[in-house]
C-alpha cells in the first residue's frame, strides 16, 4: 500500500480557463447556491473564492458553472457612456437657449 496521495482532476479545460481567471470578479453557481467574488485560488480540488474578505472554498466537483462578473462602477465614478451622454445633454441644452 503507498502513502502517495493521487489527484485526479476531474476538469482539466474548466481548470486551467479558472487559473487564467485568478485575480478577478467571477460568479460561480454550485449544488448549494451561487457566489460572486474574486477568485484567489484555484487547486486541482477546489477554488478559492473572497467575498466581502472572507474567503470560500468551492469543491471543484460541486461547481455547476463559472462566468466572469462585471465589475460595477463605484458610485460617483460615472462610466465613459454616462460621461459622453451628459455631455451631448448638456450640447444639446445649450444649442437650444442659443449659446
Amino acid at each position: 500500500m503507498s502513502n502517495k496521495a493521487e489527484w485526479q482532476l476531474h476538469d482539466p479545460y474548466v481548470y486551467g480557463m479558472l487559473a487564467k481567471q485568478v485575480g478577478t470578479t467571477i460568479g460561480v453557481q454550485t449544488t448549494r447556491g451561487a457566489l460572486r467574488g474574486i477568485l484567489k485560488a484555484v487547486q486541482p480540488d477546489h477554488l478559492v473564492v473572497e467575498m466581502g474578505g472572507t474567503p470560500f472554498y468551492v469543491r471543484s466537483q460541486q461547481i455547476i458553472w463559472v462566468h466572469p462578473a462585471k465589475v460595477h462602477q463605484s458610485e460617483g465614478s460615472p462610466s465613459e457612456t454616462e460621461k459622453l451622454t451628459k455631455t451631448a445633454s448638456l450640447a444639446h441644452m445649450h444649442e437650444r437657449m442659443g449659446y
